[in-house]
């Protein structure tokens, strides 16, 4: 009854969420069933083999208590994977994050000590439980005893095998297809980029109009080639940045750059998705995520099209993360936080030591790709940047309702702008690291966010969860050395994208865009334009069109729940305007979403 109800309810919460679905119940149900089938032929073993009573009891309680704290377990770490990325966590990012529990721990303010104690008392709790079930009704001890010795060891043997059988032919289950969590962690090539969105059906326009461009790109010879500097910090929002503005003086070396006139910052700027996967292919491809395909041209391989060395320095895991790493595709040099065994994944110190490794620049023009964690919940932070008190990490999936919430976000707002702080300081040391290896003697640098963060917000902490101003809108900042930075067209009243970050370096570098991309370059002048944005059910658009207005529009596909809001007036978006717009411009918006909407199966 127990395995049941756990069973039942997490396949409620999956069925119900768009990286599970519906036709994965049915294949979970079967796996769970040859498992349940296993630890029933085993237990049948242990009460007819075991010696005595109490023996043969405590070790059926035993397998019992085990099986279900690891079927916990695990749902637990799904529904984890589910809140925080959206995604399932695959068995490669758990395993690498086991072997970083203190400092996992720590960035989450949890105290170790205190966790273990729980945990044992937990196991010990269960274990009595159980025991006491097993005593009185467990159905294998009456079938073991009614069947005889040799009726008992043929049932058992039998049962452990047909279900061993079953399972040893699991990994060719089309159980992938049908996004059963099993198959996910377990079975997935931890290579494999469809992993991360394998729920988007991407239409066969959108791969053809890849394919034409990538067989009709042609590289250009250049006379100039300035390296290109990326810097994407994860879950950077810009209203907590001095350099934008904000009261605390949280980016002091940004602030200063901007005030040599350095820096061009640009005001407005939003994700097309609030998580870090399509966040950072969004960047590189300039597409939004219901158009990108595996055919797609990257900012990366336009670069190496024209002699340019790509590298990657990246803190955090790339390499487990639902296959990032592949999906960036060929670079020349590789790094990311999990190939550092002396830290945790998430120190940004990784980075600047790997900066520090590099060779004097040799005269080719290089792109360096940097990944850095100090904003992030669990980035690793050093005391010597926590000036903002008391501060408090909170955990992604907390909720409530915004009354309850002024002293949390007090401490969390103190705990993000600490790490904000922390990371002004690594930008610092970086580009004192490449200035002195002479990387940027003649260079453009970009500094952006894959998303942002909610810190209490509309009740949510975290990202990946909705798609509100705090986990969409991301800072976009240009610098440039040995020469001026970029001179931005109308900076004031547009409405930037990520999906404008790499034609915006090609226009500075004067390298043609491919034909599909859908950004454009900031130095260009441009009417207004509609934006895509998505993240789970939630799809929408950005609508500039109307003067004077920055009209917020989006659909939870699965309920047809729908808001709408004008950012550039109600930033809060506090005044859901959706029973006050035109039916015929409604009508427009639904239309243009449905592309956006058709590329979720449901």
């Amino acid at each position: 009854m127990l395995w049941t109800a756990l069973i039942g309810a997490f396949l409620y919460v999956y069925a119900g969420h768009p990286a599970g679905g519906p036709q994965a119940v049915w294949p979970h149900v079967k796996v769970v069933g040859w498992v349940a089938m296993a630890l029933a032929g085993l237990r049948m073993a242990v009460w007819r083999w075991l010696p005595g009573r109490a023996a043969p009891r405590l070790a059926a309680a035993a397998i019992a208590t085990t099986a279900t704290l690891l079927l916990s377990g695990y749902y637990l770490l799904v529904v984890t994977g589910l809140w925080s990325w959206g995604r399932v966590a695959s068995w490669s990012l758990v395993a690498r994050y086991v072997g970083q529990v203190p400092e996992l721990a720590q960035s989450l303010g949890v105290p170790l000590l205190g966790a273990g104690t729980l945990a044992v008392v937990i196991v010990t709790v269960a274990l009595w439980l159980v025991d006491g079930t097993i005593t009185r009704c467990d159905w294998t001890n009456w079938a073991s005893m009614r069947l005889g010795p040799t009726g008992a060891g043929t049932a058992a043997i039998g049962a452990i095998a047909l279900a061993m059988l079953q399972l040893s032919a699991y990994a060719g289950f089309p159980a992938l297809t049908a996004r059963e969590p099993f198959s996910l962690t377990f079975l997935a090539p931890p290579d494999e980029g469809q992993h991360m969105n394998s729920h988007i059906q991407v239409s066969p326009g959108a791969v053809a109009a890849a394919r034409r461009a990538r067989e009709g790109y042609r590289p250009l010879v250049l006379t100039r080639r300035p390296n290109v500097i990326l810097v994407v910090v994860d879950a950077l929002r810009p209203d907590r940045l001095s350099a934008y503005g904000y009261e605390r003086d949280t980016t002091p070396h940004l602030a200063a750059m901007q005030r040599r006139g350095q820096l061009v910052v640009v005001p407005r700027t939003v994700a097309a998705c609030p998580e870090s996967y399509c966040g950072l292919l969004a960047i590189a491809r300039s597409k939004p995520l219901h158009l990108m395909t595996d055919d797609d041209l990257s900012l990366h391989e336009v670069l190496s099209k024209h002699e340019y060395r790509i590298a990657l320095m990246l803190g955090g895991d790339h390499t487990n993360f639902y296959g990032l790493r592949a999906a960036y595709g060929a670079v020349d040099d590789y790094f990311d936080g999990s190939m550092d065994r002396t830290r945790s994944i998430n120190d940004d110190e990784s980075v600047i030591e790997r900066v520090k490794a590099m060779p004097a620049w040799d005269g080719r023009p290089v792109m360096i790709q940097f990944h850095l964690m100090s904003a992030h919940l669990l980035g690793t932070r050093s005391g010597a940047f926590e000036q903002y008190r008391p501060a408090k990490p909170y955990v992604p999936w907390r909720k409530g309702a915004a009354a309850d919430l002024s002293k949390p976000q007090f401490e969390t707002g103190n705990h993000y702008d600490n790490g904000v702080r922390q990371l002004d300081d690594v930008v610092r040391r970086l580009i004192e690291a490449l200035a002195a290896r002479e990387y940027l003697r003649d260079a453009i640098l970009v500094l952006t966010g894959d998303h942002g963060e909610m810190l209490g917000e509309h009740g949510e902490f975290g990202h990946a969860k909705g798609v509100y101003e705090p986990a969409l809108r991301v800072p976009l900042l240009f610098a440039a050395f040995g020469g001026p930075p970029p001179a931005l067209a109308d900076a004031a009243d547009r409405l930037a994208s990520q999906l404008d970050i790499a034609p915006t370096v090609l226009q500075y570098l004067g390298i043609p865009t491919p034909e599909n991309w859908i950004g454009l370059p900031l130095q260009l002048p441009m009417k207004p334009r509609l934006l895509a944005f998505q993240q789970g059910y939630f799809v929408g658009v950005y609508d500039e069109r109307q003067p004077g207005r920055k009209l917020k529009y989006w659909r939870n596909i699965d309920t047809g729940a729908q808001w709408a809001f004008d950012v550039l007036t109600d930033p809060a978006e506090s005044v859901n305007l959706v029973a006050q717009l035109d039916p015929a411009h409604l009508d427009a918006l639904q239309q243009t979403i449905r592309p956006m909407a058709a590329a979720i199966p449901r």
